[in-house]
């Protein structure tokens, strides 16, 4: 990883100088993933602007040299900077990746919390487990013969059963009018 010079910062734009900058680590720690993304693919832009520059520049010095300047000079600077801008880019994409790790970890956390359930107190759970006991009695005793015919003789369930029917056509008709 390249490391930037003062002398380097004579190669950037004020635009791409922000950018470069903002690849420090201690900003990108800062960056949610959507600035994280954003600033990433700006980077991108430019490292692909500036590679592509310096493959230019070498194509030009194999048909021969430019008259007045040294050839391993003259494509120095572009080099730097595309080199500058790929260290950036790279540091990007680390925090990124560490960024999607962070978050399956805990995607994963909060579903094996789900898959246990609501978190209760102890008051709750032992209501629940009355509950639970006083319909497990419940069943019980309607499998008896004696309470289950006492039901039927009542025909408690038919009644409700009318009742609640005879009340929504009621309500049907008030809503038709």
């Amino acid at each position: 990883m390249a490391v930037m010079r003062d002398s380097d910062r004579a190669l950037f734009s004020a635009t791409e100088l922000k950018v470069i900058e903002s690849s420090t680590p201690a900003l990108i720690k800062s960056y949610q993933p959507r600035q994280l993304n954003a600033r990433m693919v700006r980077v991108r832009k430019y490292a692909d602007k500036h590679r592509d520059l310096v493959r230019e520049q070498q194509r030009a010095t194999k048909k021969g040299p430019r008259p007045g300047r040294p050839q391993e000079l003259s494509n120095l600077r572009s080099k730097r900077k595309a080199q500058l801008f790929a260290d950036a880019l790279q540091r990007f994409e680390k925090r990124a990746e560490q960024v999607t790790k962070q978050t399956l970890a805990k995607q994963t956390a909060d579903e094996k919390r789900a898959a246990k359930g609501p978190r209760r107190s102890g008051a709750q759970r032992e209501t629940l487990r009355r509950r639970q006991q006083r319909r497990q009695a419940a069943d019980a005793a309607a499998s008896q013969p004696r309470i289950a015919r006492q039901l039927k003789k009542t025909k408690q369930r038919a009644i409700q059963g009318h009742i609640r029917a005879r009340g929504k056509r009621q309500q049907a008709k008030r809503d038709s009018r």
